[in-house]
């Protein structure tokens, strides 16, 4: 009823947009599917487990082909299938305080221990297959315009208009410099897509290994949503549909937050630095006001109500 009569959700979806579907389906069932086998699976696993799981790798290929940004939710994944010693129970060695420089071996060797047991593997094998096999169909079938419109330009997309993003006034300033043969930023041998696009990746992965180590074991939905939206809020891209990505991972969290009525306050700042936002955009795009510094600060205040 959340998702069906979400006023955000239904005017996304009047633009067209499939960003309502797909956090819906494949990623949520990819994630039962995960937790239904960690939750279930005997030691050794049966054949029925690993079929949920193959499921499970399935779905998450689906949705990294339909939208390629649930690749960030991978690793906590195979963290959570490495850790898992059946019946809901997990290993928690990989939360063990590094003391020393030697312990910083042991751990690395236990990473890969963990994300190299057949559960892992097997998760990862059909989530390959999958994922290459719907890529080379649409590949197959529509060539370069593909590979072009449906993976490379998300690596060059860069919008100066209709973003929330932090990088937007550097974006809408690095446009202006390009466009007026003025020195640019960054370097000539740089593309303005790439160099934000550095600039962004670092934060983003180090959240994503943070967030899936310290929670994917035992509280693997919390993790992948704060995995994307920690993703989504450092994006150089970060449009209104994109609150489809985290919004149904929020739900799930819940049960792993203090309190019933948490969401309550994070959930009034988020909506206020929304129209905040908005109202902020529409004086810059529809009225003509010079408000480009004050739609800057908008986007930091949208910003820290995410956070």
């Amino acid at each position: 009823m959340f998702w069906l009569y979400n006023p955000i959700v239904i005017n996304i979806s009047t633009r067209g947009s499939s960003d309502s579907l797909l956090p819906l389906l494949p990623v949520l069932f990819a994630l039962l599917g995960v937790l239904s086998y960690t939750s279930s699976s005997l030691q050794p696993p049966t054949l029925s487990n690993y079929a949920v799981l193959l499921l499970a790798g399935f779905f998450h290929g689906l949705s990294v082909h339909g939208k390629i940004y649930p690749v960030i939710y991978s690793l906590s994944y195979a963290l959570h299938l490495g850790c898992s010693t059946g019946r809901g129970q997990y290993s928690r060695s990989l939360l063990r305080p590094l003391k020393s420089p030697s312990d910083l071996l042991k751990y690395l060797l236990n990473l890969m221990t963990t994300v190299l047991r057949p559960p892992v593997l097997v998760f990862v094998l059909s989530s390959l297959i999958s994922f290459s096999a719907l890529t080379y169909i649409s590949y197959a079938m529509e060539g370069e315009a593909y590979l072009t419109h449906g993976i490379l330009y998300h690596s060059s997309r860069l919008d100066h208009r209709h973003n929330y993003s932090i990088h937007w006034y550097y974006i809408y300033l690095s446009r202006y410099v390009a466009e007026s043969g003025l020195p640019s930023f960054s370097p000539p041998s740089i593309p303005l897509s790439t160099s934000v696009s550095l600039l962004t990746f670092l934060p983003q992965s180090i959240i994503a290994f943070l967030c899936s180590i310290k929670l994917s074991p035992g509280r693997l939905p919390l993790s992948l949503f704060l995995t994307t939206l920690s993703f989504v809020c450092l994006n150089k891209v970060y449009t209104a549909q994109y609150f489809l990505w985290y919004l149904p991972l929020a739900l799930l969290s819940s049960p792993y937050l203090k309190g019933g009525t948490w969401i309550v306050r994070p959930l009034a700042f988020f909506l206020l630095s929304v129209v905040a936002w908005l109202l902020t955009a529409g004086g810059l795009e529809h009225l003509g006001y010079a408000w480009h510094l004050q739609l800057h600060f908008m986007g930091l205040l949208h910003m820290a109500a995410n956070v």
